[in-house]
């Protein structure tokens, strides 16, 4: 459906994710011989991304702004694969500047690259006056990364962006895409209030993890697949009991870095023991591996032991209901 008003502006508010099971069976080389199965659930931080019609004063047709500055006159000369890519795509052939920014690191393990990718689709859509599903963005952010940039990478992040909420997703062989919308109750607001995300001073690019997945044996993402049974059920308890969520994780991680040496290393090593030592019942890398957050399933009262001179590098996640949004319009 076509807008007949003319947008100048937009900017829209993507969550990143959490993969709380089946990480890894959402990559093609798996789904398609045995089908995918994953949960994961949207926290309270953003990428924001604003797209606006570029005066033709400046004489530059592509401003992007991100961790650096491009200026080009062909869209096609752009360095940023994602915004090259999606430009290309939609076709956008006019004077456009961009700019984006995060509320975390880039290669944190928590969907930053698809958030950014599904949040600049759906702010350019909008520019266009079209109005997209989530289903279609989520999408249209896999057909970009997967089949046009070639990335290893699987498709919950673009899902879970799009999405929102905690949602279970179930992949055919055939790669379609069922969604099971979960419901946001007392045991997921407990496992949350016992996690502590800490940032292990390394971005990684996923893909990169990915790629080295050891793919003639399957059995290591097979396991971590079934756990989605075993988290539901988690969900569905009446009382949870904190220290079992930390045991699932730890078994979680524990079959993954089976799946490449770089999955783990010695540093990561080292913050797993440390919040063990804290009292953490548990815990594993968020995302692909090799860096980023990670996740510590630590009682809310021992939280407060984490030493003053680390408060910059963690954070407590909250839940965020909804997936990419439109949070401005500005009209010509």
């Amino acid at each position: 459906m076509i807008n007949k008003k003319k947008l100048n502006l937009v900017t829209t508010m993507t969550p990143h994710r959490l993969g709380l099971a089946g990480g890894g069976s959402d990559i093609p080389f798996f789904f398609k011989k045995l089908g995918g199965s994953f949960i994961n659930v949207t926290i309270n931080k953003f990428v924001y991304v604003t797209v606006k019609k570029h005066p033709k004063i400046f004489r530059e047709n592509f401003r992007i702004m991100y961790s650096k500055t491009e200026i080009q006159k062909n869209k096609f000369r752009i360095k940023n694969e994602i915004v090259r890519a999606c430009l290309g795509m939609i076709k956008i052939n006019e004077p456009i500047l961009i700019t984006t920014n995060s509320d975390v690191p880039v290669g944190g393990g928590l969907g930053s690259s698809s958030a950014f990718t599904v949040g600049l689709l759906n702010a350019l859509y909008n520019l266009k006056g079209i109005k997209i599903s989530k289903k279609k963005l989520a999408e249209k952010a896999c057909y970009v990364e997967i089949n046009l940039l070639k990335k290893n990478g699987g498709i919950q992040d673009q899902y879970a962006a799009s999405y929102g909420g905690i949602n279970k997703f179930i992949i055919s062989k055939k790669g379609d895409v069922k969604i099971l919308k979960l419901k946001k109750n007392t045991q997921l607001k407990k496992i949350l209030n016992n996690i502590v995300l800490f940032w292990t001073g390394k971005s990684r690019i996923s893909e990169d993890i990915s790629k080295s997945y050891i793919k003639k044996d399957l059995s290591n993402i097979l396991f971590v697949k079934n756990k989605v049974i075993e988290f539901e059920k988690i969900l569905n308890k009446k009382y949870i009991n904190i220290k079992l969520v930390g045991k699932f994780f730890n078994s979680i991680w524990t079959k993954k870095q089976k799946l490449s040496r770089k999955v783990s290393n010695n540093n990561i090593a080292k913050v797993h023991n440390y919040f063990t030592k804290l009292g953490s019942h548990g815990g594993k890398l968020s995302g692909a591996g090799g860096g980023g957050f990670y996740l510590s399933i630590l009682p809310k009262r021992l939280q407060k032991k984490i030493p003053k001179k680390l408060e910059n590098y963690y954070f407590r996640p909250k839940y965020c209901s909804h997936g990419s949004k439109i949070i401005t319009k500005i009209y010509e």
